[in-house]
């Protein structure tokens, strides 16, 4: 009973500081936070193994021997005629699931490192063999993928290793024209990178930390201000980064959370999240329609005219986790190895799975992008007859289109 009592003392206290708007300057706060959460456990639960590790499926590549794997004779001029192998540069703007918060954690205690070294958009250890991220994928096909992260880092020591992952633990979307800002000065500060030539990926996924909020009624976690943030960032890279394809991913519905009750996850997540995890229906309900409401006013922003009338300039909609579920385990609960320790962050297998989702959306013509993602599927490939990656106006290279107006 003593056990259990300092469990819910210790979460009971810090639900009561999570109605605090999170944002990029406070992410010392959200670190302390869970901090705060894993002092009030018991040492037995901080070094409880995960059971996460052990269970990667290694990734492979639909019809391998059509796939289109060389970079361009010539850089080419066009965003519409990018390759994969093409790409030089790649950058990530985002919050901790970005920043690889927990991802490779055995247990608790190593549950406050950053593995930013294996994210799923930027991470570039190992290689495609070990380790599914899309820096990984793109050398597959030539491109050096320079600033990819690697390593790992205290999240009180976030720069470690960071590269062009500027991502925050604990930001939301009020943080990302600030991000946006750190990405441009450093890409311009790498010796390696010939800023106005390189052809650069940048990947911008947020609202984890929004959602966890809006029910608290802050403003800047609100849907259609989460829009403005999104678009103010990205009005600042079309001014100030040229040749650079733009990830914009959708936001999942977190109230999935709630279904992850097994053990201590309940209690950590209602800690760490409690919009998303609330006993209250109506609550729940809330949380998921301002889910549904980002998700439709992400998409009006990715579409906008302004962002598709350069020839070196795009942002694409990467729908690949609208529909998304949870995975389930052979008893139908919620499959922990998808996820940290913590049950709120994503293990290994659950950067893999995303990572496979948002490479496989890049291949696909806007029409056709899959919006939900599944453990252990493969991955699409450039072929000839679809050598690019995916605009809204290039239909991937199959059939030209006249520009989108």
């Amino acid at each position: 009973m003593t056990m259990l009592r300092s469990i819910f003392v210790a979460a009971a206290g810090i639900a009561v500081a999570s109605s605090i708007p999170l944002n990029v300057q406070s992410s010392n706060e959200y670190v302390s936070k869970i901090q705060s959460i894993l002092d009030g456990l018991p040492a037995e639960y901080l070094n409880q193994s995960s059971s996460a590790m052990p269970h990667r499926r290694q990734a492979e590549i639909k019809h391998q021997k059509e796939c289109s794997g060389r970079p361009s004779a010539d850089v080419p001029r066009s965003i519409h005629q990018l390759r994969p192998g093409d790409v030089r540069v790649v950058g990530a703007i985002g919050d901790s699931i970005t920043a690889g918060f927990g991802e490779l954690a055995n247990n608790l205690f190593e549950l406050m490192n950053e593995y930013r070294g294996s994210s799923w958009c930027i991470g570039g250890d190992e290689d495609f063999s070990t380790l599914t991220t899309v820096p990984n994928i793109l050398k597959l096909f030539g491109s050096p993928a320079i600033g990819a992260s690697i390593g790992k880092n205290n999240a009180r020591n976030p720069n470690a290793g960071e590269r062009n992952n500027v991502a925050v633990t604990g930001a939301i979307a009020e943080g990302m024209r600030a991000q946006a800002e750190r990405l441009v000065r450093k890409m311009k500060d790498d010796r390696d990178i010939t800023y106005e030539e390189d052809w650069k990926v940048v990947t911008l996924w947020i609202g984890g930390n929004d959602l966890c909020a809006v029910c608290n009624n802050n403003e800047p976690n609100q849907p259609q201000p989460y829009a403005d943030y999104i678009e103010e960032a990205l009005d600042f890279l079309l001014a100030e980064m040229p040749r650079v394809y733009i990830n914009l991913v959708s936001i999942l519905d977190i109230t999935q959370l709630a279904e992850v009750d097994q053990g201590l996850c309940k209690i950590i997540n209602r800690a760490v999240c409690s919009c998303a995890t609330s006993s209250d229906p109506e609550v729940l309900a809330r949380v998921e329609r301002d889910a549904r409401e980002m998700q439709r006013l992400t998409a009006i922003v990715a579409a906008k005219d302004k962002y598709h009338q350069s020839s070196d300039f795009t942002v694409e909609l990467q729908p690949f986790m609208i529909d998304a579920k949870v995975p389930r385990g052979p008893d139908g609960k919620p499959d922990l190895n998808f996820f940290a320790p913590d049950c709120f962050h994503f293990s290994k297998i659950g950067h893999e799975a995303i990572a496979t989702g948002l490479w496989n959306n890049m291949m696909q013509a806007p029409e056709n992008k899959q919006t939900v993602f599944v453990l252990g599927e493969e991955l699409e490939c450039p072929t000839n007859d679809r050598p690019f990656l995916c605009t809204l106006t290039n239909n991937c290279g199959a059939t030209s289109r006249q520009p989108h107006t």
